[in-house]
């Protein structure tokens, strides 16, 4: 199909389990995948996902970025989109991936 841009929708739980503490930390900070344990298998396709993607774009076949918020926005969000740029404008965003 000639796809040469993806956005990949990822989930949190694919970078730490529950119990780890994330506060404060950057990406370079957090674990990266492919994890030992995942909390659930809907967080290991994710992370399976992202690895496949990462291969393509190795290769030179694609670029991609991977989002993953805590939860999805569209019409009428008035959580999501402005805790994004809440924490983009005071330097707080945290970003994943090499």
């Amino acid at each position: 199909q000639n796809v040469r841009k993806v956005v990949f929708s990822s989930t949190p739980s694919s970078r730490f389990t529950c119990t780890d503490e994330v506060d404060g930390l950057t990406e370079s900070d957090m674990p990266d995948i492919p994890q030992e344990k995942y909390v659930a298998e809907y967080s290991a396709t994710k992370a399976e996902g992202e690895i496949l993607l990462r291969k393509a774009c190795a290769k030179g076949d694609l670029l991609f970025i991977s989002v993953a918020p805590h939860t999805v926005y569209g019409p009428r969000d008035n959580l999501f989109l402005p805790n994004m740029l809440e924490a983009a404008g005071v330097g707080k965003l945290r970003v994943f991936g090499p």
